[in-house]
């Protein structure tokens, strides 16, 4: 039964916990159980719970589910009796407790109980000392922590039985430190619940939303899974491994949500949902797997981590894959992990499975000793409550931070979140015109870090523009699409002010003589003296040469000059036709076709692609007719960055180049994104949604960065213009450029993975 399934029953009896631990612990101290629950009826005897129910059902199901986790009859016993030195002290004292379920039991009740209230000035400090306590008997016996993850689990599981405001701050709390903890400590099984069951009660319709869209991809999910799964166990059945279990799995709300707010995209297009695990019986075997997976079905090269080789610092250890599995709405990307039996038990139960596996928790294991000792060095320098809890929940590596709005809605922002992110996360205007803002009642800069608990506050002023040093501060991908935005739209104002002014500055010189502006830059670009005039500047079309001279860049008495010049210059029509004369006549090797300007009538010539710029058919281009007889002429792109090395009277301008009936070219494309699980995936399902072949894919990390480097069939500059728009605006991708053929390195080896 998997970790999904995990359902604690309403009544639950000490004989169905008897049961389970005498399922996987035929040796364990049955009566020390039994005496625990004695006490415990006894220490609750007449107490209820907020829902109405007795209050002996917690502790019950407390101890039910740590028999999940498969802990020993200590721990049983200690969730039985977690409550009782606060619940009925004038029933029962550590010494009393001490004689009944012994010293053990004992150290971890002692180390779950509460402290009185009237010993703390603040609630922040008596949270600080309740944690220090638990932790400091946790760095003795890490069973203590195990039971308070269970307490947790079946608070969250009955919370709707308390008051609303008392339901978020446990939500909060429980995000913040206990899903962490769970997670640090490797017990999946935990921080999976533990994630689902505060996302209800921190954003219950984004936790509605995404499990109706979980239920509307149900069926179609299932029949993939069922697909793959078969498949797999047919190839394993055939090689041997017999005993191998396959697991099929969803992906969980809280996963889904983590990956909605990290990439801002809505349930529907979060696509990697669907997950199969492999368990077998030695590490050998999980290799062997590895290359029949990889064999079987093509895989996303930046998904593969050897976990086995190199553990996680929690421990955990798994191959872990994707493949892409065809399926009528295309490729669809699953996840493969691969382990163990024991570590599966690891990865569910974390350090509780020591106990099936070597009979006891061990109490040096660094995975949870090094954060406690941390927090002791801290406690021991006199740290506040404050700095102790905020200390705890970056110890546990916690990515998220809960803060208020001045109306008390609590928001969730990734962590190192500023107020500009908090500002367009409650509303677009508001971080638009954001003046200023006060965390906690005073006012702070605008790249202040947001802490958990905070209460933010935005002032706004109509007048007030963002400013582009915000982007390099902002961490959440609304903020920065928002403020990109922006930018391009006002630095698009700006230029067609500019291009006004420059086109407004041209008919004024050229008035005198007659000559339209088109006319007078296609004669312009064809001189020597036009890279001159530009004086380094760049000036691909005739817009981009306007725009210069409305910001007064080039110099409007050597333009005046150039003006004269050219009135007395003869044509160059002649020449060109000379240079065109070889050529006529002769087919081009593709199906499109160049058109001249002035006629609808095919220029049939034949010609070559340039490799420096790689053309498409429906963008600026131009002819460069080489010096070398009989060669031929290249075609280039208007902007190729090689133009101003040639002659000027070789270069012919005035033509179209039209597509031809599903014809495809070779379009390089060089993509920078973050070494992140997923990119690749992500950036192929572009390609795959405008069924767009590729002909090659090379992928390489360094320095926590991404480089993909592919060449992609397309048809035309209009296909390839929406694709590169798509590339951009995925999250992980951080520069998107199109290069030249001669840029493409070598087809790297596609060979599978050695097992």
């Amino acid at each position: 039964m998997e970790v999904h399934d995990l359902v604690v029953p309403k009544n639950v009896r000490v004989d169905d916990i008897l049961d389970a631990l005498q399922a996987y612990r035929p040796q364990g101290n049955l009566d020390l159980v039994r005496r625990a629950y004695a006490l415990s009826a006894y220490c609750h005897k007449g107490q209820l719970r907020q829902d109405g129910s007795p209050y002996l059902s917690h502790p019950l199901a407390v101890a039910y589910i740590l028999t999940w986790w498969r802990l020993d009859e200590v721990s049983i016993a200690a969730g039985l009796l977690h409550d009782v030195l606060e619940d009925a002290p004038h029933l029962v004292d550590v010494e009393q407790l001490k004689a009944v379920v012994g010293p053990e039991v004992t150290h971890i009740v002692q180390g779950l109980s509460k402290l009185a209230r009237h010993a703390f000035t603040s609630a922040q400090q008596r949270q600080a000392e309740y944690f220090m306590r638990m932790l400091l008997a946790a760095a003795e016996d890490p069973r203590v922590l195990y039971v308070k993850l269970a307490d947790r689990l079946h608070n969250l599981m009955t919370l709707d039985a308390v008051e609303p405001e008392k339901r978020l701050r446990v939500a909060v709390e429980t995000q913040t430190i206990f899903a962490p903890m769970a997670l640090r400590l490797g017990v999946g099984q935990a921080y999976d619940l533990l994630s689902d069951l505060a996302l209800r009660y921190l954003d219950p319709e984004s936790y509605q939303y995404i499990v109706q869209v979980l239920e509307r991809r149900r069926a179609s999910a299932q029949v993939l899974l069922d697909e793959i799964r078969s498949q797999l166990a047919q190839e394993l059945e055939g090689r041997g491994m017999t005993t191998a279990t396959i697991h099929t799995r969803v992906k969980r709300p809280s996963s889904i949500y983590r990956k909605m707010r990290r990439k801002g995209i809505p349930a529907e297009q979060v696509h990697d949902i669907l997950g199969v695990r492999v368990i077998v019986e030695t590490v050998e075997q999980c290799y062997e797997v590895l290359c029949v997976v990889h064999q079987k079905w093509p895989y996303i090269r930046d998904e593969f981590d050897d976990y086995i080789a190199r553990p996680k610092p929690n421990g955990y250890q798994s191959i872990h894959t994707a493949i892409l599995l065809h399926h009528s709405d295309g490729l669809v990307p699953i996840e493969v992990q691969i382990r163990t039996h024991e570590m599966h038990e690891i990865a569910e139960r974390g350090l509780a499975a020591h106990v099936i596996y070597k009979g006891a928790v061990p109490t040096s294991d660094p995975r949870y000793m090094a954060w406690i000792r941390e927090l002791k060095e801290l406690q021991a320098r006199g740290a506040t409550p404050e700095e102790l809890i905020r200390s705890l929940q970056n110890l546990l590596d916690f990515d998220k931070v809960y803060v208020y709005t001045p109306k008390g809605e609590i928001l969730e922002l990734p962590k190192g979140a500023t107020p500009i992110d908090f500002a367009f996360h409650v509303h677009t205007d508001l971080g638009m015109h954001c003046h200023a803002a006060r965390v906690n009642g005073r006012q702070v800069a605008f790249h202040y870090r947001l802490r958990t608990g905070d209460v933010v506050e935005i002032i706004t002023n109509p007048q007030q523009e963002p400013k582009e040093s915000w982007l390099s501060f902002v961490v959440t991908h609304r903020a920065r699409q928002k403020l990109r935005a922006y930018f391009r739209r006002k630095q698009q104002v700006q230029r067609e002010a500019f291009r006004q002014a420059g086109r407004e500055t041209l008919e004024r010189l050229l008035e005198p003589y007659a000559w339209k502006v088109e006319d007078f830059y296609t004669r312009l670009r064809r001189t020597p003296e036009f890279p001159r005039l530009l004086g380094g500047l760049r000036a691909d079309s005739l817009d981009d040469f306007l725009v210069l001279l409305g910001q007064r860049k080039v110099s409007e008495e050597r333009l005046r000059h150039l003006i004269e010049r050219l009135r007395e210059e003869p044509s160059q029509e002649s020449l060109l036709k000379k240079l065109l004369q070889p050529f006529r006549g002769r087919r081009p090797t593709t199906h499109a076709e160049l058109i001249t300007r002035d006629s609808e009538e095919p220029l049939t010539l034949e010609f070559r692609r340039a490799a420096c710029c790689a053309p498409l058919p429906g963008e600026p281009v131009f002819l460069y007719f080489s010096a070398h007889p009989g060669r031929l002429p290249a075609l280039h792109r208007a902007d190729c960055p090689q133009r101003r090395e040639f002659r000027a009277d070789r270069v012919q301008t005035e033509i179209d180049w039209r597509p031809g009936e599903k014809e495809t070219f070779p379009v390089p494309i060089h993509l920078e994104v973050e070494d992140r699980p997923g990119v690749l995936a992500s950036v192929l399902d572009v390609f795959q949604k405008w069924n767009v072949n590729l002909s090659q894919v090379e992928a390489r990390t360094h320095g926590g960065r991404g480089e993909i480097v592919l060449v992609a069939q397309v048809t035309d500059a209009g296909l390839l213009a929406r694709i590169l728009r798509q590339l951009q605006n995925l999250s992980r991708v951080l520069a998107v450029r199109r290069v030249g053929l001669d840029r493409v390195p070598e087809a790297p080896d596609v060979s599978p993975a050695p097992s």
